[in-house]
C-alpha cells in the first residue's frame, strides 16, 4: 500500500509539474504569437513608410526639374528683356535723330 500511495504521489506531483510546463509553455506560445502580430504590423508600417518615402523622393526630383525648368524659363526671359531693351534703347536714339532731322528741315527758312 505505501508503495502505491508513494507511486501515486509520485505520479500527482509530475502531472502537476507536467501542467505547470503546459501553462508555462502556453504562455511562451501566446507571447511568441503576439511578438509575431508585432513585428508584422511593424513590417506593414515599415513597408509603408519605405513607400511614402520613395514618393516623396520621386515627387522631389520632379520638384526640382520643376525648379531648375523655370529658372532657365526666368534666364531665357531675362536675355529677351535685355535685348528688347536694347532695342528700344537703339530705337530711340534713331528717333531723336529724326526728330532733330525733321526739325531741322521743317525750322529752315524755305
Amino acid at each position: 500500500m505505501i508503495g502505491a500511495a508513494e507511486t501515486s504521489h509520485f505520479i500527482d506531483t509530475i502531472r502537476r509539474k507536467v501542467e505547470q510546463d503546459l501553462h508555462l509553455t502556453q504562455g511562451i506560445v501566446g507571447h511568441a504569437e503576439q511578438s509575431t502580430a508585432n513585428t508584422e504590423r511593424i513590417s506593414a508600417k515599415a513597408e509603408r513608410a519605405s513607400a511614402v518615402a520613395a514618393g516623396v523622393l520621386r515627387a522631389s526630383l520632379e520638384g526640382r526639374a520643376e525648379v531648375d525648368l523655370s529658372l532657365r524659363q526666368i534666364g531665357a526671359v531675362r536675355a529677351d528683356a535685355h535685348a528688347a531693351l536694347a532695342l528700344m534703347t537703339a530705337l530711340q536714339e534713331k528717333s531723336r535723330r529724326i526728330h532733330s532731322i525733321t526739325d531741322a528741315l521743317t525750322s529752315s527758312p524755305p
